[in-house]
């Protein structure tokens, strides 16, 4: 299997870093650690955020960075989030990313944290049948 770096030569530092692969790692009989690995819809959305960084339009982005508490026992993981830095503010981002199937559940925890979090933008992208359309 290729490595990110052969797949996405051109690729920055904090692309690979922030994606690299590791397998699973077992901790024990009941639990089973995953690291985030980027699907194909998932990859192909890092190629447009890694454009818009070296365009200057975003300061960086991370893929599954960051973890948002909804409710008791309730979380919600964006796929991407990107950062941009404006004088002594920072706009943050966060996007999910559909390919052609949308789970209730994911629309669910979308909607409420785009509620929830005022201090960031939501943005949801689908990819169907090779173009990209912005549900939300």
């Amino acid at each position: 299997m290729k490595g990110l770096a052969e797949i996405f030569p051109k690729a920055s530092k904090s692309f690979l870093e922030a994606n690299a692969e590791a397998s699973p790692q077992t901790h024990s009989p009941k639990t089973v650690i995953h690291k985030s690995r980027l699907n194909k819809t998932e990859a192909e959305f890092s190629l447009l955020l890694e454009a818009q960084k070296r365009k200057g339009e975003i300061d960086g982005w991370m893929f599954e960075g960051v973890k948002l508490r909804l409710a008791d026992g309730c979380w919600y993981t964006p796929d991407f989030m990107t950062w941009s830095f404006a004088g002594k503010s920072v706009l943050l981002r966060f996007y999910e990313v559909k390919g052609a199937h949308v789970w209730d559940d994911a629309k669910v925890k979308y909607k409420v944290a785009r509620h929830q979090i005022a201090w960031a933008k939501f943005e949801c992208w689908q990819k169907l049948q090779g173009q990209w359309r912005r549900l939300g």
